[in-house]
């Protein structure tokens, strides 16, 4: 998985798997963190409920969240404010938890 310094935080790529049975980041497919997600792809619903996702597990503040390609897409690009080392770290180990 492709993750991105930036001066304020970090970009990657995530690809979301909406109207899942249940919410949760299965880890990295490819150059992706892959998230299922309950809602439907329907007026932003889910991109507001992987930012809900992103925030929780990478305990940063949703508003440090922003999905800046793909809004309409499954795959999205998403940029997360705050030092990059900690969010690189944090997401290095919610990978590693999944198998």
């Amino acid at each position: 998985m492709k993750i991105e310094n930036l001066p304020d935080g970090i970009k990657f790529q995530v690809k979301v798997q909406p109207k899942s049975s249940k919410n949760e980041v299965t880890g990295k497919q490819g150059s992706f963190l892959k998230v299922k997600l309950t809602e439907a792809p329907v007026k932003g619903k889910a991109n507001k409920q992987l930012i809900k996702i992103l925030a929780k597990c990478l305990e940063v503040k949703k508003g440090d969240i922003e999905i800046v390609r793909g809004k309409i897409s499954p795959v999205k690009v998403v940029k997360i404010k705050g030092t990059a080392q900690f969010l690189i770290n944090k997401l290095k180990l919610l990978i590693s938890e999944k198998p």
